[in-house]
């Protein structure tokens, strides 16, 4: 290969392609608008609390992460949530109310699970249970919202699952793709008809009703791995293991052009020509970088939104909240609060905080409140308020500090895997230029990792290809 590979975008996924050419000798150079790498993956240190501004974990069931850390050398530093951190609660009429056990996703696994809480009537529980003699859907796209009212009943839905799942992208479940942001259930339902069937191994008939009515639920056991120090450390171990000289912050690309057989690009100014170019941003700017000489492309990525999110930390002295923190955090569903979910961090991670303090993070924005003209403060005082709300009223937190994630999320909304195929279609024209990262068909960081090793993958084809 003449040129090295340009990456563009120094988040995890654009790290993780760096790792994978660095591993066999593939020239790179890197380069990341802002000031330091990692993306929406920080990790914060104020005193002696320590705590993830972004995301704060990853799932245990997609092992692309977990096996990245191993692979560096952080194996011994996973982590999961102790026994007390595990309870998740759901806001309701001023309560907080824990999550049934038995549910994956927000799907009942074990549905006897629902019958005691008090969060469903009988009438949602004894709809949710009826689910297997629902039909398989014959029309087109739903949305998340649409898709598990149909499936599990409205009040089941709406209480339970929907917060949960939309709460993934800080969205709107009524404009949220399910086919786009959990194909796995579309898929479920496809194959067996019927999601508590597919959850159950594939029972069905006489199997399945034993199973609704006697299976119980398991020990509660979190599907979450986080880092010891924050997530945080995989990214400066990715940076540690790559060349100094190959990555650039606070270094901006300007634009992309296809020139013959290779792409020119324009990096602060100056044009550096590449032949495999990685494209590891947000939709909207990768649009921006490919609206000369792909427009098609760049109208269809520019469709794409993000909602403003923000995380508020509040340190408390413990003996100064009015109740224990014995859980990881509870959700709110819409119409309950103005803030999206909460996390007890003191509680969830062990070591993140002093014993006599309580660390916690309230989630603001997104499809909830428009933060986008807020000050920090105002946004402050939406999550205090709510704080004051669910926990009761207590003592002055000892400081807070805001993170604002200005874009927010990609939104996979209805009409997502249309906008990707059109711009998949565009792209195939021009070999060697690669999109990856959170707002495509990828969710959450296992997703990333692994989609940035299928893209290297492929460049060492290529190159393997040009050296026979």
């Amino acid at each position: 290969m003449a040129e090295p590979v340009v990456i563009i975008g120094g988040g995890i996924s654009g790290l993780s392609v760096a790792y994978r050419l660095q591993e066999h000798s593939i020239p790179f150079q890197l380069y990341e608008a802002g000031s330091s790498f990692g993306g929406n993956i920080q990790t914060y240190q104020k005193g002696d609390s320590l705590f993830d501004l972004g995301p704060d974990a990853f799932l245990k069931t997609k092992p692309a992460a977990a096996a990245l850390c191993r692979e560096v050398g952080l194996g011994d530093q996973l982590i999961s949530p102790p026994a007390r951190g595990r309870r998740v609660y759901v806001g309701k009429n001023r309560q907080l109310i824990p999550f049934p056990q038995g549910l994956s996703l927000g799907v009942p696994v074990r549905p006897r699970a629902l019958f005691s809480t008090p969060l469903l009537s009988w009438r949602g529980k004894l709809r949710a249970c009826l689910e297997p003699l629902v039909p398989r859907r014959s029309g087109g796209e739903e949305s998340i919202a649409q898709f598990f009212r149909r499936r599990l009943g409205v009040e089941m839905a709406t209480v339970l699952t929907t917060p949960l799942l939309s709460g993934v992208y800080a969205g709107d479940a009524e404009t949220l793709s399910v086919d786009a942001c959990f194909p796995q259930f579309v898929e479920m339902e496809q194959k067996h008809g019927s999601l508590l069937s597919a959850l159950s191994g594939g029972k069905k008939g006489l199997r399945l009703l034993r199973h609704l009515l006697t299976a119980r639920p398991k020990a509660q056991e979190s599907p979450f791995l986080s880092l010891r120090r924050g997530l945080g450390q995989l990214v400066d171990e990715l940076v540690h293991r790559l060349p100094s000289e190959k990555l650039h912050l606070s270094t901006k690309v300007k634009g992309i052009k296809r020139e013959g057989d290779s792409f020119l690009i324009d990096v602060d100014g100056t044009s550096l020509r590449a032949q495999q170019v990685v494209l590891a941003l947000p939709p909207w700017s990768a649009a921006r970088l490919l609206s000369d000489s792909f427009p098609e492309a760049a109208l269809a990525l520019s469709g794409i939104r993000g909602r403003p999110t923000a995380t508020v930390h509040f340190s408390f002295p413990r003996e100064k909240l009015p109740r224990d923190l014995d859980g990881s955090g509870f959700i709110v569903p819409p119409g309950e609060g103005n803030i999206l979910a909460a996390t007890f961090v003191s509680s969830k991670w062990d070591g993140r905080a002093l014993q006599d303090e309580a660390l916690i993070r309230c989630f603001v924005g997104g499809a909830r409140v428009d933060i986008s003209s807020k000050t920090d403060q105002e946004i402050v005082e939406i999550a205090e308020s709510e704080l004051q709300h669910w926990l009761g009223r207590g003592g002055a937190p000892s400081w807070t500090h805001v993170f604002r994630y200005e874009k927010g999320t990609p939104q996979p909304e209805l009409g997502h895997l249309a906008k990707l195929d059109i711009v998949e279609k565009s792209l195939a024209e021009c070999p060697g230029l690669h999109l990856l990262g959170s707002g495509y068909r990828s969710v959450g960081i296992p997703d990333c990792i692994a989609q940035a090793e299928r893209v290297a993958a492929m460049i060492l084809d290529t190159e393997s290809n040009a050296s026979q």
